[in-house]
């Protein structure tokens, strides 16, 4: 992307949000290095000169905004239609009974037959979104530019042909700016702005809409056309457009795939709660016994449901104030049934179990249980005495209020309406 657009900051946003999902320096670092050597090969190779070449274009100011707000909405909407509809096209062309290389061959003939009727909608049409953003060309012709190239781009790749995806969302993206644009405009002449700058926003408000990678679509749009007073303009149509995918889809236009494989790729940036929360907060509270009391007397405790041992699972067995091993209720139970009542808890207990600090994270925990297959730590202070237990039922506990939040805010009610 940083070699072909001469976009560097944007390229690093676009790996970061669809291929790597993480913001680590083991991983910013070569993909910063890989970008930035891309975009000065772009200098050298192509062009020092951004690839959309624009007037320096009013955006605007707060009067603007509803407009951009209704352009986001309307973005969104076709960014999710383009996403569904690229697969539903897929669908369609496995119904039919053909395999390699005539489904190809019917779709190219498909492209070239629209190209035929629609010729801007041949190659990847630099030039074409350049004279949409400058608004060179006719509103009817940027209509017809925005079906006809969504209709052959979409049955193009369904049809198994190999292609790409960024030109294609930008030029119907673009085309949709400038019809809504010119609209608006002739509607509303004292707003003082060109319809370009409805092409630029809505370019960048598709394409993340339909990618789901806002961040990258809102830097791409300024650094391909070095426009920068466009900012906060993109930024409102992006993120409103970003919105409504959010509700209508609940995957984007390079995960959908992997879904139907079995592979749910999330999109979404999201905290862990077991990396912030303390063990100490974490933790249950301590549940002990004297390494000398009797296995009986325990065993009755546990089964007294006016005690507090009473059914507990596990407990700690204590030596002067030291944790030396836990007993599980089922060793309890079979040390029990001995009846023996000189049978001490320091008999029968695991001297084998793991102990974590109180000032370590709840993640820590999580990775000691899963690489030691253990279902809970005996939690210790800065001297090692014990003070509580943690189990996998707490750091689950720990994610409650985040899934809770997660299962309001992250699918939408009508992501039906677009076949999830």
């Amino acid at each position: 992307m940083a070699a072909t657009f001469g976009t560097p900051i944007s390229a690093v946003f676009l790996v970061i949000e669809l291929l790597l999902f993480e913001f680590r320096v083991k991983s910013l670092v070569p993909v910063a290095i890989a970008s930035a050597i891309g975009a000065w090969m772009h200098i050298y190779l192509i062009s020092p000169k951004p690839l959309f070449s624009t007037p320096g274009y009013n955006f605007g100011g707060l009067n603007t905004l509803p407009f951009y707000v209704l352009l986001g909405v309307i973005s969104g909407v076709l960014g999710t239609a383009l996403s569904r509809g690229l697969y539903k096209s897929e669908d369609l062309f496995r119904k039919i009974p053909l395999g390699q290389p005539w489904l190809p061959t019917i779709g190219g003939f498909i492209v070239g037959a629209i190209g035929f009727l629609v010729p801007q909608t041949l190659g990847v049409g630099y030039d074409v979104i350049n004279g949409i953003i400058d608004a060179r060309v006719a509103i009817s012709l940027a209509l017809l530019i925005l079906v006809a190239k969504a209709a052959s781009w979409m049955l193009s790749m369904g049809s198994q042909t190999s292609g790409g995806t960024l030109a294609p969302l930008f030029m119907v993206g673009s085309s949709l700016g400038l019809v809504f644009g010119t609209g608006v405009v002739t509607a509303f002449p004292s707003l003082g702005v060109p319809p370009g700058v409805f092409a630029i926003a809505a370019m960048a408000a598709v394409f993340g809409t339909a990618s789901r990678a806002p961040f990258a679509s809102i830097v791409f749009a300024l650094e391909v056309t070095e426009d920068y007073q466009g900012v906060l303009p993109v930024i409102v149509t992006v993120v409103i457009a970003e919105l409504i995918g959010e509700y209508l889809m609940a995957d984007s236009i390079m995960t959908e795939k992997l879904t139907r494989r079995g592979l749910r790729v999330r999109h979404i940036y999201e905290y862990n709660p077991l990396r912030q929360i303390r063990i100490s907060k974490l933790m249950s509270p301590l549940v002990a016994v004297d390494a000398k009391e009797s296995v009986l007397e325990i065993f009755r405790k546990m089964n007294d449901p006016h005690h507090h041992l009473a059914r507990r699972k596990r407990v700690v067995v204590l030596k002067d104030g030291n944790a030396i091993g836990v007993a599980e209720r089922s060793q309890l139970y079979e040390g029990a049934s001995k009846a023996d009542p000189q049978l001490t808890v320091e008999a029968i207990c695991s001297s084998s179990f793991l102990a974590i600090r109180e000032d370590e994270f709840g993640f820590e925990a999580l990775r000691l249980m899963t690489l030691n297959n253990v279902a809970f730590l005996v939690v210790v202070d800065k001297d090692n005495k014990p003070v509580g237990y943690v189990s996998r039922g707490d750091l689950i506990r720990a994610q409650r209020d985040k899934i809770a939040d997660d299962t309001i805010v992250e699918k939408g009610r009508w992501s039906n309406l677009f076949g999830k």
